[in-house]
């Protein structure tokens, strides 16, 4: 019978195998992906939340031309459906019932206090606005520290 430690380490190697499958079918499908990007697809599917397999928006804007900039960032710089939510998350509220929520608000919070955060959001470019992907707990706490506006690294994908 084998031990933990090589059961845990077959374990590895098998999620390991499996997340660089599903990397490579997600760089297959959209080759101009940024890897960051990519790995956050992978990291979705895996926790059997894959919000933006099945939407034809997301699609299209995932096969788009990407582009990592620095974003000044303000509550109205997002479309109505993101700012929507965010104005809702910035009252406490957790209509998603997003897991461990206070959690990693605290978390991130923490980390904002040495500064804007330099791990990038993502986000796609709408002509309403930017569509919020992924950074939400960063967003929502930065934006709670420096209402009038601060400066975000972001992976932003422009339709073709």
């Amino acid at each position: 019978m084998m031990n933990i430690i090589t059961q845990l380490k077959k374990l590895a190697r098998d999620i390991t195998s499996r997340r660089q499958g599903v990397l490579r079918l997600i760089k297959e499908k959209f080759p101009n992906l940024p890897d960051y990007v990519a790995q956050d697809m992978a990291y979705s599917i895996f926790k059997d939340n894959p919000k933006w397999m099945d939407d034809k928006y997301y699609q299209e804007l995932l096969g788009g031309n990407w582009k990592q900039e620095k974003l000044q960032i303000t509550l109205d710089v997002f479309n109505s459906k993101t700012k929507q939510q965010l104005e809702q998350r910035l009252k406490g509220e957790n209509p998603n019932l997003v897991p461990r929520d206070t959690e990693r608000h605290e978390t991130q919070k923490e980390l904002l206090e040495k500064g804007p955060s330099e791990e990038p959001i993502i986000v796609f470019k709408t002509p309403q606005g930017y569509d919020l992907v992924e950074g939400w707990h960063r967003t929502i706490q930065s934006l709670l520290k420096w209402p009038d506006g601060y400066e975000q690294n972001a992976w932003v994908s422009y339709p073709n």
